[in-house]
């Protein structure tokens, strides 16, 4: 019995992988160029994927302490999805939508309706990306859910 209680919580653990609730917001992803756990993020080149940068507190060997920046990203569809034409929290927001811009914590795209006609749409970007700390299995920004 304590076997099958154990797989059950490790399942539910591998399952949630990769989210969050909002009540972790202080590391939340923005465009702003704030020193910060995840700041300055962009579109990608072929605006697949949100990328910020990070800065990671580091001690020599000395024992001084010191920082590096660092790039992290993350896919938009791993945190967005697409209901009716509105961006929304889930998954897969790159089959059915386009034209992604982000710009003030702003991520706007046109996405399709049930009709197949492309509506304007936003979302607020710490609303749907933020990072973690420490990094779970590599991943530095994880969805918000």
């Amino acid at each position: 019995m304590k076997n099958f209680i154990l797989l059950g919580l490790l399942s539910q653990g591998f399952f949630f992988h990769g989210l969050s609730n909002a009540a972790d917001s202080d590391y939340a992803c923005t465009t702003s160029n704030s020193s910060d756990k995840c700041y300055f993020c962009k579109l990608s080149l072929f605006h697949g994927s949100i990328e910020c940068k990070r800065d990671i507190e580091m001690v020599d060997l000395a024992g001084a302490p010191y920082t590096i920046v660092r790039p992290i990203s993350k896919s938009i569809d791993d945190c967005v999805g697409n209901d009716n034409g509105q961006m929304i929290h889930g998954s897969a927001a790159g089959d059915s939508c386009q034209d992604y811009t982000l710009e003030n914590d702003e991520l706007s795209a046109r996405c399709r309706d049930g009709a197949g006609t492309l509506q304007d749409t936003r979302i607020h970007l710490p609303d749907y990306f933020m990072a973690n700390t420490p990094p779970t299995n590599g991943e530095n920004i994880i969805c918000v859910r």
